[in-house]
């Protein structure tokens, strides 16, 4: 058996360092379906794997709507989020979202290779459980579909295909799925997965995209599907377990009788640990709605609840910075017209000298 030391903490590297290490990750990648290095050589299982630490990543390159609730949503359920990208202003706007396979790359690249890290989307998630609710949904998601820990990955489902380079047919054979399953298609504002497995898809994705800046990180992912064969290596959230992808599945999301309990999916039956209010589920008339049916937002309307929120720190950039100084105008919907007075507001500074960085 296999045995490996995981440390606790995100290991941050200069840009340079980052550079090194993604070339030597490189030298392992051999074919289209080996989409992880020789550090798995031996493991057959979880069992085979000593480190179960799980970390939080979001990329928010400035204040976006709902990137305030997002974070409170992180207080009440006792999760560590660490926010990457702040003042990427490449990455602003549709036009600039296939860097956000760069960031991906340097966020899994500077993790230990056996940690599983989840991406949600910054803008528009709110959290429906805790870390240790999380990390079992995701093992009971990873054993359910057979994945191999050499490929141990889960991307979010939708109702949508989104990806308009590809074909109907391709968007159905993307991912082995019940024909059942009404979300079926991928859905890359939501992630979890073995930082070793992460590294090496990013890694295709981006040698795949060729240069080209034309389309969002989801469009190039999915062509690497298509290309590659992942089909049948990496796992697909169909039962809405882990995350929830709201747009058309506003109809799904109900409550329980007891106002503590957790909102569910009726559709399939669960609850799911996370819901992205992806496209058009953005609308406030669908947000808010849901976001005040959570089982903390009461406790965050109190007095105490509303200074807890305030006075906790998430690391932004490497810079561990109160809520209320990246919140200034509260938890709720940040009016469009606010967004650039409230950016103004906000200098966190440099980038700390240890933090992850990507030109």
């Amino acid at each position: 058996m296999r045995t490996q030391k995981v440390v606790a903490p995100l290991v941050f590297l200069a840009f340079g360092s980052l550079v090194l290490f993604n070339t030597f990750y490189s030298g392992f990648i051999t074919n289209s379906n080996v989409a992880i290095s020789s550090i798995y050589e031996g493991v057959t299982s979880q069992d085979d794997l000593v480190g179960n630490d799980i970390k939080f990543v979001t990329i928010l390159t400035e204040p976006r709507k709902y990137h305030c609730t997002m974070l409170a949503s992180t207080v009440f359920n006792n999760i560590t989020m660490e926010v990457f990208g702040w003042g990427d202003t490449k990455l602003h706007g549709t036009t600039g979202w296939w860097r956000k396979i760069l960031w991906f790359k340097a966020i899994l690249g500077a993790a230990q290779p056996d940690d599983i890290v989840v991406f949600v989307d910054a803008g528009d998630t709110i959290f429906n459980a805790n870390r240790d609710k999380i990390l079992d949904t995701y093992h009971r998601v990873v054993n359910k579909q057979g994945l191999e820990v050499q490929h141990e990955w889960i991307w979010s489902a939708e109702k949508n295909c989104g990806m308009k380079t590809l074909t109907k047919e391709q968007c159905n054979s993307l991912h082995r799925v019940p024909p059942a399953a009404k979300s079926r298609y991928m859905n890359t504002g939501g992630w979890a997965g073995r930082a070793a497995v992460g590294r090496s898809i990013f890694a295709l994705v981006d040698e795949d995209r060729a240069g080209r800046t034309n389309q969002a990180d989801q469009a190039f992912v999915a062509e690497s599907h298509v290309k590659r064969g992942w089909r049948e290596l990496h796992g697909l959230d169909y039962e809405q377990s882990l995350f929830m992808s709201v747009y058309k599945s506003e109809r799904d999301i109900c409550g329980w009788p007891e106002p503590t309990m957790h909102l569910r999916n009726c559709e399939t039956r669960t609850v799911p640990t996370m819901f992205h209010f992806n496209a058009g589920a953005k609308d406030a008339k669908i947000f808010e709605p849901v976001l005040h049916k959570t089982w903390w937002w009461q406790e965050f309307q109190t007095e105490a609840g509303r200074e807890r929120v305030d006075n906790h720190k998430v690391k932004v950039n490497g810079k561990e910075v109160p809520l209320k100084e990246i919140c200034p105008t509260g938890y709720g919907l940040v009016p469009d017209n606010e967004v650039k007075k409230v950016r103004s507001m906000i200098n966190l500074g440099a980038a700390e000298k240890s933090h992850i960085i990507v030109e």
